[in-house]
Formats: structure tokens, sequence, C-alpha cells
């Protein structure tokens, strides 16, 4: 369990807040100024075995499913300065087993291995928010389950920029009862 609260981060130039493999944590009255990405919550893990590794002995599950990873993000204050998303919700699914081949001065070797698996975002609630993004989108959402978008202030600057970016196999989710101020061309 990880909680994030009541933090002042202002005039970070990169990611500042990464939530990777979380599960029950809680983000809360932050205020996030950066021109980076102000939150990123993404999956690659298994619940049995961490971040998969081929050097490890173990055997790795197949097929993995990724559990609920009950996380709420509720009464945060996010800008991104820069180029890039507000908050990303970002996921990822390995159709088959995805492997890195290393090669270093003519020597091929094999590197980590992911099993086929569901690395979805799953069970992320992200309200009462205000979330403003001047050069991109303001909420990105990729490979991600059984989400909720509710109740957040979402403001864009930028007219070429939208406010969700929803894509990528994400479903059962829900957006609703935003307040979406600013003149983005796309939705």
């Amino acid at each position: 369990r990880i909680r994030i609260t009541n933090n002042r981060m202002t005039g970070l130039k990169d990611l500042a807040i990464g939530c990777r493999n979380f599960r029950n944590s809680y983000i809360a009255g932050n205020i996030v100024s950066s021109k980076g990405t102000c939150l990123e919550i993404s999956n690659m893990s298994d619940t049995g075995n961490g971040v998969f590794l081929s050097r490890l002995k173990k055997k790795l599950r197949k097929n993995v499913k990724i559990p609920n990873c009950n996380i709420v993000v509720q009464r945060n204050q996010f800008t991104t300065t820069g180029r890039t998303t507000g908050v990303k919700l970002q996921g990822i699914n390995f159709s088959r087993k995805h492997a890195t081949i290393i090669n270093t001065k003519n020597i091929t070797a094999r590197g980590d291995t992911i099993p086929k698996g569901d690395y979805y975002v799953n069970g992320v609630n992200l309200s009462n928010n205000t979330i403003e993004a001047k050069g991109s989108n303001t909420i990105r959402v990729t490979f991600a389950k059984n989400v909720t978008i509710r109740g957040n202030l979402v403001k864009t600057h930028a007219r070429k920029c939208g406010i969700f970016c929803y894509n990528g196999g994400s479903l059962s989710n829900t957006i609703a009862n935003n307040t979406i101020t600013g003149k983005p061309e796309r939705g």
C-alpha cells in the first residue's frame, strides 16, 4: 500500500509521479506542475513474480491476468506545461511472449522476457481532480479496464489537442460528470 498525499511539486521537467505496478494505493491532495506528465499509472508485472526477467530461475505463469489495482486518485491539482499528457493510465497486452535480444560485440544473448498476458491498468478511480494540459492530451487511457473518471475539472489550452485520448483496447470504463473547459478541436 502506497500513499502519496498533500505534496507540492512544482517546476519539474519530467514525470512527476510514476506508479508502476501499484496496488491498493491512494494519491490525494497533491499540487503538481511539470513540463512532463504529472501522473502515470502503468502495469507490467505478474502478482506472484514481480517484473519479469528471463534471468529468474522461477517458472513464470502463462496468460497473466492482472487483478484490480484498487488505486484512488482524488482532490489533486495536476498541471502540465510541456507538450505531454497530464495524466496517463497506461497498460499493455501481449498476445504472445515478448523477448528482447541483446547484441553486444557480435555476441547475441536473450534479454528479459515478458510472458503473453493481460497487463491492463485495472481498477483506478480518478475523481474530483483539476487536470490542466497546455500542450497535449489532458487524460490518456490506453489498455485500461474498470477505470472511473468522474467529477474532474479538465482544462486544455491547446487547440489541436484533445481532452480524453482513449485507445488501445480499453474497455468497461466510465467517463462521466466531468467539467471541460478550453478550446479543444477533438474530445
